[in-house]
């Protein structure tokens, strides 16, 4: 944005002293000035992604174009961190929007880049585990209705309970699945993330992967801390699936 605000006053100067030559001038040099900004940016996007993969040893798809509509069948990283399925990519989300005309908050769909480690085998019981706080409530009542009561299984376990909602196929199994050590593990998991990565990421416990939401504009992406969130996902998704 700042490269845009400093080149696009210089390119219009530029345009308008090419209409007196001729208007076919005025446009060929304007559009070409005015592209720069964006090309540095998406090379930026680039590099980022370029810095992931290498840090991590995933393979980088060159062929991502960066522009318009995210496509959620072709994904920016995929390969394996340490053994384990990992890939990044696009994906519509419900997001909270407020209409600053009304001061209404509205609902709408974005394209959220997704950070994904799948376990060498499901769980088998259709778990989801994820923080309770404000954003996930929200994101609850976008997804599932204003009115629809989402599960939330008790383990039992007073302090994790109110810290998590837990949703799966056989409330007893899930129990059974949650021992001490593995809500110690995720416990330090979420921990992990509070302090690292802060509210950059919404991070979903599944049943067949751990899936991370980078919540922000890529802009803001920082490819150091992606590899330590990525790194902590695959140790994680490795303790849990035991």
């Amino acid at each position: 944005f700042g490269v845009l605000v400093i080149l696009g006053p210089f390119a219009l100067l530029i345009s308008l002293a090419t209409w007196s030559l001729a208007p076919s001038a005025f446009c060929l040099v304007g559009g070409l000035l005015l592209s720069v900004p964006f090309t540095l940016q998406i090379n930026a996007e680039k590099a980022k992604f370029v810095s992931i993969a290498e840090n991590t040893n995933l393979t980088f798809n060159p062929d991502y174009h960066f522009t318009g509509e995210w496509n959620p069948d072709s994904p920016i990283l995929w390969g394996e961190l340490d053994g384990m399925s990992c890939l990044a990519w696009f994906r519509r989300e419900p997001h909270l929007h407020r209409n600053w005309s009304d001061h209404k908050l509205n609902s709408r769909k974005t394209s959220n880049l997704v950070f994904e480690i799948m376990y060498k085998r499901p769980i088998g019981l259709d778990l989801r585990v994820y923080p309770q706080n404000f954003l996930t409530a929200m994101s609850d009542k976008l997804i599932h209705g204003l009115f629809t009561q989402v599960q939330d299984i008790g383990v039992g376990d007073p302090a994790f309970d109110s810290s998590f909602k837990i949703q799966a196929r056989d409330q007893e199994l899930v129990r059974h699945f949650l021992t001490p050590e593995r809500k110690a593990e995720i416990t330090q998991f979420y921990q992990f993330l509070d302090t690292n990565a802060k509210l950059f990421f919404m991070t979903t416990v599944q049943d067949d992967r751990i899936s991370a939401i980078f919540a922000r504009d890529t802009r803001h992406l920082d490819p150091a801390m992606v590899t330590n969130v990525l790194i902590a996902m695959r140790q994680f998704a490795e303790r849990i699936d035991q």
